[in-house]
């Protein structure tokens, strides 16, 4: 939770903000700062959580909704924007919401009459008495003033102590960097999860024609809810065997099985959590409607019958 809260008052009286959306706008000003960062079509845009939102903002609300209609008036009132990629919000600073804590303004004119309405209030002529003593610099000037720096010895950098804490801390840096190294390269190799989604990825882009957010290294976004129901989906296919070949193979196919079943609820809600929560119910639907399927049915139905009226 964010304990203190930094208000922009010109700018927020000259853009027409509440106090609540200014509230919401201080605190999406900092969002490069921790959000992730999604690119589309070569795009920057930031996940601006909004369960983040409320965890760090509770005197705005606890409110998924309330938190999302203040993205939309902010943008309605130019100094973000927002778009949904999948099931992430997604927002920008604008030009004009740049301008926050700065100088300048957009809507100048607004602002020097908010400033000249203000100086209209205050007191032309103070009735407190100055308590300017001029004799207190000349006693600054007569003050003797000790350092306040404890006195330091300066190390020998050439004594054996010295020599050793070096070779220390450089044997130190690269074992560090050798183990960085070291986990990028296994971060190269996708596991079986990751892999899967990626199969799913491309699978649903190929259907609904999307494009769905991709990370600044050109990889598709996976969010801990996504692996976890992917890797659910993984064990349940292999259980049932839906389709024949690799998982990735098996995961595409089934991908599009359940985009073709014509749920709409299901295409309206598509991810691969959607998919898991509704295997069986794809897996039938598609078992009964898909022509290939139909015509294994009907073939052994004629066998049975030649089977049963065999003499």
């Amino acid at each position: 939770m964010k304990y203190t809260i930094s208000i922009d008052q010109t700018h927020s009286i000259a853009w027409g903000l509440s106090l609540s959306e200014a509230a919401m706008f201080s605190f999406l000003y900092s969002v490069p700062a921790w959000a992730e960062q999604i690119f589309v079509d070569n795009q920057v845009w930031f996940f601006a959580s909004r369960n983040k939102a409320i965890d760090e903002m509770p005197i705005i609300s606890d409110k998924s909704d309330t938190v999302y209609r203040l993205y939309k008036s902010l943008q309605s009132k130019g100094v973000i924007d927002w778009k949904k990629f999948g099931e992430k919000d997604c927002i920008r600073i604008t030009e004009k919401g740049k301008q926050w804590n700065s100088l300048n303004t957009t809507v100048g004119n607004k602002s020097d009459d908010t400033r000249k309405n203000i100086r209209k209030k205050s007191e032309n002529n103070p009735t407190y008495n100055s308590t300017k003593n001029n004799s207190t610099i000349n006693n600054i000037l007569e003050c003797e003033f000790e350092n306040p720096l404890p006195e330091t010895k300066i190390k020998n950098s050439f004594s054996r102590q010295s020599i050793h804490d070096s070779i220390s801390h450089e044997q130190g840096f690269k074992e560090k960097e050798k183990s960085t190294r070291e986990k990028e390269k296994e971060s190269q190799e996708p596991t079986e999860t990751y892999s899967a989604f990626i199969a799913y990825c491309q699978a649903y882009e190929n259907c609904a024609k999307v494009t769905l957010p991709k990370n600044k290294q050109g990889n598709y976004i996976m969010s801990a809810k996504d692996g976890s129901n992917c890797k659910k989906l993984i064990s349940w296919i292999k259980q049932i065997a839906v389709v024949e070949g690799t998982i990735d193979e098996m995961i595409s196919a089934f991908t599009k099985a359940a985009w073709h079943v014509g749920d709409k609820f299901i295409r309206n809600n598509f991810s691969i959590s959607i998919i898991y929560s509704n295997a069986n119910s794809i897996y039938t639907k598609w078992h009964f409607n898909n022509p290939a399927a139909q015509e294994k049915r009907r073939l052994e139905e004629i066998e049975r019958l030649v089977n049963e009226y065999q003499p």
